[in-house]
């Protein structure tokens, strides 16, 4: 969950301060790119693929793309980063948290929408009352057609008839 806070670079510091907490934890050194791209994938504030990181931040560091793709899997295998890929084959990374996110995603635009709660709680907790399992975590996106491309449909839909 993001505080809101008086200034962009305010907001940064206290993202950072966390990150950094978690790097601690876990004996991991926040190396400048890596804070790079966890500062990019904060600044979108939602999922982003290894190519809309590596073409946001190419104006302003050497990195190269195998570079970009070597750091996310090393912060999502470090559970920094969370990994999810979507039904057309792309993988996308977000922020790790305790208030984690999931996604509708457009299948004519690819536009994403963050649904402001997950709806998984009350399943997970219904699978460990049968099960025993003790749930540690879930991937889940939702793939439609948002409301911009279905009234365009309906309008190309219209044009057609006449």
């Amino acid at each position: 969950m993001y505080l809101y806070q008086e200034s962009f670079y305010e907001w940064r510091v206290v993202v950072l301060d966390n990150y950094t907490e978690q790097f601690n934890e876990n004996n991991i050194k926040l190396t400048k790119n890596r804070k790079i791209i966890l500062e990019m994938i904060d600044r979108y504030n939602g999922p982003m693929t290894a190519e809309e990181i590596f073409f946001s931040i190419k104006q302003s560091t050497s990195m190269s793309l195998s570079t970009v793709y070597r750091i996310l899997g090393f912060l999502s295998d470090n559970g920094i980063l969370l990994k999810n890929t979507g039904i057309d084959g792309k993988s996308c990374y977000q922020r790790n948290c305790i208030q984690h996110s999931h996604n509708l995603v457009c299948k004519i635009c690819n536009s994403v929408v963050t649904l402001p709660h997950c709806p998984m709680i009350e399943i997970e907790q219904s699978i460990h009352k049968k099960t025993g399992y003790t749930i540690l975590s879930h991937n889940l996106e939702f793939v439609g057609i948002c409301p911009k491309c279905q009234q365009n449909f309906e309008e190309q839909k219209n044009k057609s008839l006449l």
